[in-house]
Protein backbone atom coordinates (compact mmCIF):
# COMPACT_ATOMS: atom_id res chain seq x y z
CA UNK A 1 0.00 0.00 0.00
CA UNK A 2 2.70 2.50 -0.90
CA UNK A 3 0.86 4.24 -3.74
CA UNK A 4 0.37 7.91 -2.92
CA UNK A 5 -3.14 9.26 -2.49
CA UNK A 6 -3.38 12.02 -5.05
CA UNK A 7 -6.69 13.61 -4.05
CA UNK A 8 -6.34 17.36 -3.53
CA UNK A 9 -2.74 17.14 -4.74
CA UNK A 10 -1.31 16.02 -1.40
CA UNK A 11 0.39 12.84 -2.66
CA UNK A 12 0.28 11.19 0.78
CA UNK A 13 1.71 7.71 1.10
CA UNK A 14 -0.77 5.18 2.50
CA UNK A 15 -0.01 2.86 5.41
CA UNK A 16 -0.40 2.82 9.17
CA UNK A 17 3.19 4.01 9.61
CA UNK A 18 2.89 6.79 7.01
CA UNK A 19 -0.48 8.48 7.55
CA UNK A 20 -2.20 9.26 10.85
CA UNK A 21 -5.50 11.00 11.59
CA UNK A 22 -6.33 12.12 15.11
CA UNK A 23 -9.90 13.23 15.77
CA UNK A 24 -10.75 15.12 18.96
CA UNK A 25 -14.46 15.33 19.70
CA UNK A 26 -16.26 18.07 21.54
CA UNK A 27 -18.40 15.70 23.58
CA UNK A 28 -21.39 13.66 22.59
CA UNK A 29 -24.76 14.47 24.13
CA UNK A 30 -26.94 11.78 25.60
CA UNK A 31 -29.50 10.95 22.91
CA UNK A 32 -32.15 10.42 25.60
CA UNK A 33 -31.94 13.97 26.92
CA UNK A 34 -34.43 16.54 25.74
CA UNK A 35 -37.25 14.24 24.68
CA UNK A 36 -40.33 16.38 24.19
CA UNK A 37 -43.60 16.00 26.05
CA UNK A 38 -46.72 18.13 26.29
CA UNK A 39 -46.58 21.46 24.46
CA UNK A 40 -42.92 20.94 23.64
CA UNK A 41 -43.77 17.92 21.49
CA UNK A 42 -44.71 20.09 18.53
CA UNK A 43 -43.76 19.02 15.03
CA UNK A 44 -40.86 21.51 14.94
CA UNK A 45 -39.35 19.99 18.08
CA UNK A 46 -39.61 16.53 16.56
CA UNK A 47 -38.05 17.84 13.34
CA UNK A 48 -35.08 19.22 15.25
CA UNK A 49 -34.65 15.92 17.08
CA UNK A 50 -34.84 14.04 13.77
CA UNK A 51 -32.15 16.28 12.27
CA UNK A 52 -29.99 15.77 15.33
CA UNK A 53 -30.41 12.01 14.93
CA UNK A 54 -29.29 12.20 11.28
CA UNK A 55 -26.18 14.15 12.32
CA UNK A 56 -25.35 11.52 14.98
CA UNK A 57 -25.80 8.77 12.36
CA UNK A 58 -23.41 10.61 10.02
CA UNK A 59 -20.82 10.91 12.79
CA UNK A 60 -21.15 7.19 13.54
CA UNK A 61 -20.74 6.36 9.84
CA UNK A 62 -17.56 8.45 9.57
CA UNK A 63 -16.14 6.79 12.68
CA UNK A 64 -17.09 3.35 11.33
CA UNK A 65 -15.36 4.01 8.01
CA UNK A 66 -12.25 5.43 9.69
CA UNK A 67 -11.97 2.40 11.98
CA UNK A 68 -12.60 0.05 9.07
CA UNK A 69 -9.71 1.34 6.97
CA UNK A 70 -7.21 1.94 9.75
CA UNK A 71 -5.39 0.59 12.74
CA UNK A 72 -6.87 2.33 15.76
CA UNK A 73 -5.70 2.08 19.35
CA UNK A 74 -8.78 4.06 20.41
CA UNK A 75 -11.46 2.11 18.53
CA UNK A 76 -14.81 2.29 20.29
CA UNK A 77 -17.70 -0.10 19.92
CA UNK A 78 -19.91 1.31 17.16
CA UNK A 79 -22.77 -1.04 18.04
CA UNK A 80 -23.27 -4.63 19.20
CA UNK A 81 -23.29 -6.00 15.66
CA UNK A 82 -20.19 -4.24 14.31
CA UNK A 83 -18.20 -4.11 17.51
CA UNK A 84 -15.15 -1.85 17.35
CA UNK A 85 -13.72 -3.02 13.98
CA UNK A 86 -10.27 -3.17 15.59
CA UNK A 87 -9.47 -6.40 13.74
CA UNK A 88 -11.73 -6.07 10.70
CA UNK A 89 -9.95 -3.98 8.07
CA UNK A 90 -11.39 -3.39 4.60
CA UNK A 91 -7.90 -3.61 3.10
CA UNK A 92 -5.23 -6.32 3.35
CA UNK A 93 -3.22 -3.86 5.46
CA UNK A 94 -4.41 -0.76 7.32
CA UNK A 95 -4.40 2.37 5.16
CA UNK A 96 -3.63 4.70 8.08
CA UNK A 97 -3.51 5.09 11.83
CA UNK A 98 -6.71 6.58 13.28
CA UNK A 99 -7.18 7.93 16.79
CA UNK A 100 -10.48 9.25 18.16
CA UNK A 101 -10.91 10.88 21.54
CA UNK A 102 -14.32 11.96 22.81
CA UNK A 103 -16.53 12.04 25.91
CA UNK A 104 -20.15 11.05 26.37
CA UNK A 105 -21.81 13.91 28.20
CA UNK A 106 -23.72 11.84 30.75
CA UNK A 107 -23.58 11.82 34.53
CA UNK A 108 -21.92 8.38 34.61
CA UNK A 109 -19.32 9.27 32.00
CA UNK A 110 -18.46 12.54 33.73
CA UNK A 111 -18.31 10.75 37.10
CA UNK A 112 -15.70 8.40 35.60
CA UNK A 113 -13.64 11.56 35.02
CA UNK A 114 -14.05 12.49 38.69
CA UNK A 115 -16.71 15.13 38.02
CA UNK A 116 -19.93 14.89 40.02
CA UNK A 117 -22.27 17.39 38.36
CA UNK A 118 -25.94 18.03 39.08
CA UNK A 119 -28.33 16.45 36.57
CA UNK A 120 -29.55 19.83 35.28
CA UNK A 121 -25.94 20.91 34.55
CA UNK A 122 -25.22 17.67 32.67
CA UNK A 123 -28.35 18.23 30.55
CA UNK A 124 -27.13 21.65 29.42
CA UNK A 125 -23.48 20.80 28.68
CA UNK A 126 -24.12 19.98 25.02
CA UNK A 127 -24.94 23.67 24.45
CA UNK A 128 -21.29 24.39 23.79
CA UNK A 129 -21.70 28.02 22.80
CA UNK A 130 -23.23 28.88 26.18
CA UNK A 131 -20.61 30.91 28.09
CA UNK A 132 -21.83 29.34 31.35
CA UNK A 133 -20.58 25.96 30.08
CA UNK A 134 -17.11 27.00 28.91
CA UNK A 135 -15.18 26.44 32.15
CA UNK A 136 -16.87 23.10 32.82
CA UNK A 137 -16.30 21.89 29.25
CA UNK A 138 -12.65 22.93 29.45
CA UNK A 139 -12.30 20.87 32.62
CA UNK A 140 -14.08 17.91 30.96
CA UNK A 141 -11.63 18.11 28.05
CA UNK A 142 -8.57 18.32 30.29
CA UNK A 143 -9.67 15.40 32.46
CA UNK A 144 -10.65 13.30 29.43
CA UNK A 145 -7.28 13.95 27.81
CA UNK A 146 -5.44 12.87 30.98
CA UNK A 147 -7.51 9.68 31.10
CA UNK A 148 -7.75 8.79 27.40
CA UNK A 149 -4.59 9.95 25.61
CA UNK A 150 -1.68 7.55 26.01
CA UNK A 151 1.81 7.86 24.52
CA UNK A 152 1.44 4.32 23.13
CA UNK A 153 -1.48 5.44 20.94
CA UNK A 154 0.94 7.23 18.63
CA UNK A 155 3.19 5.00 16.50
CA UNK A 156 6.91 5.72 16.86
CA UNK A 157 7.09 6.20 13.08
CA UNK A 158 5.53 9.64 13.60
CA UNK A 159 8.08 10.83 16.17
CA UNK A 160 10.10 13.86 15.11
CA UNK A 161 13.81 13.19 14.90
Amino acid sequence: MNDPVTGYGFGWQMGEDKLAVTSVGTGRANAQLGLSTGLQSLAAAHGIKALSSVLEDCADLVETMMQWMSRSQTAREIDRELGDLRNDSMAPEPLLTYLRYNVLLTGDSLASLGMALPHDKVETLSVMDDPDNMATLQEVGARAAQQQVRAGDFPASFDLS
